[in-house]
């Protein structure tokens, strides 16, 4: 993984740091957002609320409801169900994650237009850190 951005976590309870970035992936490069907490624990307990929050087809992605707005403009993304350019123009802004895994005391949130597709993504970057 790639990071580009550290997120202020001082609004995200329980979390002691936040990253987004883009990892290349089998698929191209894909966004990744990784929040970490002091323990598994605190990630299952204090993050699954606001992660679950912030994917799927019903994520609250704009400053007016989403909870935790640091980051928001990252968790959406144009898309047209076709090409870049169609989806620059038509402007359809859609939930950059569809779905996201607790992994010890990580929370990652992974592009995908399909639950399954962000979880592949999520699986893919767990290999990477588990490879020796």
């Amino acid at each position: 993984m790639k990071a580009s951005k550290q997120y202020d976590v001082s609004d995200l309870p329980g979390a002691v740091d936040a990253w987004y970035g883009f990892m290349r992936a089998a698929a191209g490069p894909k966004d990744v957002e990784v929040r970490f907490y002091a323990s598994h624990a605190y990630a299952v307990a204090l993050g699954t609320e606001l992660a679950d929050e912030a994917s799927g087809d019903d994520a609250l992605v704009d400053e007016e409801t989403a909870t935790w707005i640091e980051g928001v403009k990252d968790r959406v993304r144009l898309s047209s169900g076709g090409t870049a350019d169609l989806a620059a123009w038509s402007g359809q802004r859609v939930p950059n994650y569809a779905d996201f895994v607790i992994f010890g005391n990580m929370i990652l949130l992974c592009q995908g237009d399909e639950p399954q597709q962000s979880l592949d993504l999520c699986h893919e970057l767990i290999d990477a850190l588990n490879a020796p």
